[in-house]
């Protein structure tokens, strides 16, 4: 009788791996990606797959090594679409990973000047802004892309020898095909970025006027702002007989009276609420603080909605 191996995945199989191409090349294209570099990453991708399965060893799970492999075997054209096809597959292995399909772990790659500037920059983040880990991971990869980008297209691994000029023709080709928006969070995370690169002494000079403002459309029939009676109709429709309506309407108080943020509202434990002295603590970004006057109105709504206990308690 043979023993099963309890708590372990099998390797994913060749059909099963070349099954999730499709999916991966489609997020690529909603993140705003070009129809150039998608084809170039779908082409390899397709190549890859092929060449794979052409091998005995297709069934085993898929590994950096095999990748290196299959770009040293197979030339892929001049220095950029060798860059984009190497970034396609080694993509495509970090999605199978998030997925499960692939469950070898990622080797811990030794730690270079650059690596070890973006671990710099990401525990300034950290630190010193206050941000949340979710923000880093829209401002770590931009950093990261700069610096390979340097690195690829120019042979230049000295962020010192980074001037305007270099910014600019990186953030226009990264620019290319994108939304509005995209090419908004593109600037604002580089601005970032170079800010942390002149703070720290690496750059002589601030950078970030050498990146040009992104217009940022609205649309025209969105009001910016609402009426005071836009406000009152709002603030009736939660249901006061509900938990829920009660929640939402301490909430919408919150909004509309003291014109919190979102994050700053579900920061808001009920420890923060200073019934004596009618207080409201609020934390706000890089981890600001402020005091801020209770209304009668919030808090009541507030004491009405609470019916759990107090310590430790969040308003969702």
């Amino acid at each position: 009788m043979k023993l099963q191996n309890i708590g372990t995945h099998p390797p994913a199989s060749h059909e099963v791996i070349q099954g999730h191409v499709a999916a991966f090349v489609a997020d690529l294209r909603a993140a705003g990606y070009a129809r150039n570099t998608l084809c170039t990453k779908r082409v390899t991708l397709d190549r890859f797959i092929t060449w794979r399965g052409r091998r005995r060893r297709a069934s085993h799970q898929l590994t950096e090594s095999e990748i290196s492999e299959f770009l040293i075997a197979s030339p892929q054209g001049d220095r950029g679409r060798r860059s984009v096809a190497s970034r396609a597959l080694f993509g495509f292995l970090d999605y199978l990973r998030r997925l499960n399909v692939v469950t070898t772990c990622a080797p811990e790659p030794p730690e270079t000047v650059s690596s070890a500037l973006v671990r710099r920059y990401a525990d300034f983040l950290r630190n010193e802004k206050g941000l949340a880990e979710l923000s880093l991971k829209v401002y770590l990869p931009v950093a990261k892309d700069l610096l390979h980008y340097l690195e690829e297209e120019y042979g230049i691994r000295s962020i010192q020898r980074l001037d305007a000029s270099l910014i600019r023709g990186f953030l226009f080709e990264r620019a290319q095909a994108r939304s509005s928006e995209c090419v908004r969070l593109l600037a604002t995370s580089l601005r970032s970025f170079l800010r942390f690169l002149h703070a720290e002494g690496e750059l002589p000079n601030d950078l970030t006027a050498a990146i040009p403002t992104v217009r940022r459309w609205t649309q025209p029939d969105i009001p910016k702002k609402l009426t005071p009676a836009e406000v009152r109709r709002v603030l009736k429709a939660p249901d006061p007989g509900t938990r829920t309506g009660r929640r939402d309407y301490a909430i919408l108080l919150l909004l509309a009276r003291l014109g919190l943020r979102s994050s700053e509202i579900l920061a808001i434990e009920l420890g923060d609420l200073r019934w004596r002295t009618g207080e409201i603590v609020i934390r706000g970004k890089g981890k600001r603080q402020d005091l801020l006057p209770l209304p009668r109105e919030v808090g009541g709504a507030i004491a009405r909605y609470r019916d759990r206990p107090l310590v430790g308690a969040r308003l969702d």
